[in-house]
């Protein structure tokens, strides 16, 4: 289903796509915040979308802000993941993996996308898209819910969130000439989205991350991963199946075992650090 939604105010889609429904808002400080509020009374059925027509207080990793303008995509996904043993990290694999996905589907070359360890989403090494993934127990007290938050910049100008300066910043239009709704950018994103949340749900974990290191960006390249605490500089080997990092610190012994990390920002070395 294809939706235009020309007209302004809140509108409520009850099956939106692949059993996914979606609640458009005209305007919030931060849908990751609503799609919780929504959570937590209930008011809407396991899994749904909350998009926003403008967002004024957008939360970015670490504490930042993600900044976006009238036209991008900005939506947050409520899903459900009970499963005990479940590999939580890899929900960033599935919504990354999904973002890469719809991207090219808009026309830009497959070529050159790629995906950021751990959540973002960069063409020609540019920030196209980015993700925060949420985790908290739901409130039945018996099962986990996240909130996949994730930004799509489709029209706007490409230096707009300052902390990416160094990346650069690519928009749908820049990359692809294309010029797409948030709307119909949203229902090619859910399908993909379902097919990689099913191998997910399925434990499909060795196979997903197979997919997931074959899109990522800087692998055997000498990076630094940058935390609150620590820097860590080493050559990028991969990922494990549960998603962390695979680092060699140790420069000129390829053969040294890597170190694995769980948290971080990934910054490519080439004689500043560039985030």
């Amino acid at each position: 289903m294809i939706i235009c939604t020309e007209e302004r105010g809140d509108c409520f889609f009850e099956d939106f796509c692949c059993g996914y429904s979606l609640r458009i808002l005209d305007i919030t400080n931060s849908t990751n915040v609503d799609a919780w509020h929504f959570m937590s009374k209930r008011t809407t059925q396991v899994p749904f979308w909350v998009m926003s027509r403008q967002q004024r207080c957008g939360k970015g990793r670490n504490g930042r802000s993600w900044i976006s303008g009238e036209g991008d995509l900005m939506a947050s996904l409520v899903i459900s993941c009970d499963n005990h043993d479940a590999r939580l990290m890899l929900i960033s694999a599935v919504a990354s993996l999904s973002i890469a996905d719809t991207v090219i589907s808009c026309g830009v070359p497959a070529c050159d996308v790629e995906v950021k360890w751990p959540n973002d989403v960069l063409v020609k090494r540019k920030k196209i898209a980015g993700v925060l993934t949420e985790i908290k127990a739901h409130t039945d007290g018996r099962s986990m819910c996240a909130v996949v938050g994730i930004g799509i910049n489709l029209r706007n100008p490409s230096d707009r969130n300052i902390h990416d300066f160094m990346w650069g910043r690519s928009s749908i239009e820049e990359a692809s000439g294309n010029r797409i709704t948030p709307e119909e950018v949203l229902y090619t994103l859910t399908h993909s989205f379902n097919k990689y949340f099913t191998l997910w749900k399925s434990k499909e974990y060795e196979y997903l991350c197979n997919l997931w290191q074959s899109s990522m960006a800087m692998l055997g390249e000498i990076v630094t991963v940058k935390d609150k605490e620590y820097d860590i500089r080493g050559i990028f080997k991969g990922i494990d199946y549960d998603g962390a990092m695979l680092l060699n610190i140790d420069e000129h012994n390829k053969d040294k075992e890597p170190v694995r990390v769980v948290v971080g920002d990934l910054c490519l070395q080439l004689g500043y650090a560039q985030c």
